[in-house]
């Protein structure tokens, strides 16, 4: 009997060990190792391979969030009002050769704002740049991208060639049920010399931008 106990006691043990192991697994990612952004984090739930799933705080929408990425949390880099705005700012920490920023805006805005948004997105944004339009189950997504390079001279962001690779990635992601949107600037800022899958950030941006699900409370109160 006496041996037995000693038995189940090493069971228990593995599976109290076994558990600290597994819970220590869960946080190898930088989202998840950083403490702040982990708060966004529904780990519970399934994702798709190098993401995890994201819940805004005012608990308005739920998105695919890359798991190589992780939020800025100082003070002008977060920012929430109620429950109709929020905004965020992540980015990944590449120690130098290139740097990868993501940035989130979400508001819920009155009656016909969607389609004045989405009529000034074609007049507005530059000549050069490609966009298209689409519908995705319940969104209207808007999708540009575009080249910008770093002017030293002028000091400034000025629009590059359109026979290179874009660097920029521009989202707006609209509920055709409720007046909730959410807009998403990816950018890919690197030194002289790298490269850039276009097709393959296109996809990624897609992605992000197809995950977004919108409160569905929001549909019936609006």
């Amino acid at each position: 009997m006496y041996k037995k106990w000693i038995a189940l006691g090493f069971i228990g043990i593995l599976l109290i060990g076994g558990g600290f192991v597994v819970k220590g697994m869960q946080y190898d990612t930088p989202a998840l190792k950083d403490s702040f952004t982990r708060n966004f984090i529904i780990q519970e739930e399934q994702a798709p391979e190098g993401f995890h799933v994201f819940e805004s705080k005012i608990g308005t929408y739920k998105m695919l969030f890359p798991s190589d990425f992780q939020l800025d949390n100082e003070p002008d880099a977060y920012g929430r009002q109620g429950d109709f705005f929020e905004l965020w700012n992540g980015y990944v920490d590449l120690e130098g050769k290139d740097s990868l920023g993501l940035k989130g805006t979400y508001q819920e805005v009155e009656d016909g704002q969607v389609e004045t948004r989405l009529e000034i997105l074609k007049t507005d944004r530059d000549k050069e740049q490609d966009f298209e339009i689409y519908e995705h189950d319940n969104l209207i997504i808007f999708f540009g991208k575009s080249v910008e390079k770093y002017d030293a001279l002028k000091n400034k962001m000025i629009q590059g060639s359109t026979g290179e690779a874009a660097n920029v990635y521009y989202g707006f992601v609209a509920d055709k049920m409720s007046n909730q949107i959410l807009e998403l600037d990816y950018s890919i800022v690197c030194p002289d010399g790298c490269s850039i899958n276009e097709s393959e950030e296109i996809k990624f941006m897609k992605t992000l931008m197809e995950s977004v699900e919108f409160n569905a409370n929001l549909r019936e109160e609006s």
